[in-house]
């Protein structure tokens, strides 16, 4: 099966109905949305720094991130920090 894009691989990856991801860099957290709406995703861990250019923590940032991810409840854990 060819992918065009990313939203190609979720039915992939939840195939098994047992899948757990990782999506680093997550911003406002509309992709993980998308990939814990399919309910073979177990669960995913969205990692994300929530900074400026300036290195500051941006904490309304992380705030719509957990907000739109709250529904899924255990299924989505959200990770503060570098992919380093």
């Amino acid at each position: 099966m060819a992918c065009k894009n990313r939203n190609d691989l979720i039915p992939i990856f939840a195939k098994n109905g047992k899948a757990i991801g990782v999506e680093i860099g997550v911003c406002f957290a509309a992709y993980s949305d998308l990939i814990l709406s399919n309910p073979g995703i177990s669960k995913l861990y969205s990692i994300d720094p929530w900074v400026d250019l300036d290195g500051n923590f941006v904490k309304e940032s992380a705030e719509k991130a957990s907000e739109k991810l709250k529904k899924y409840g255990e299924r989505s854990v959200i990770k503060i920090g570098f992919s380093l």
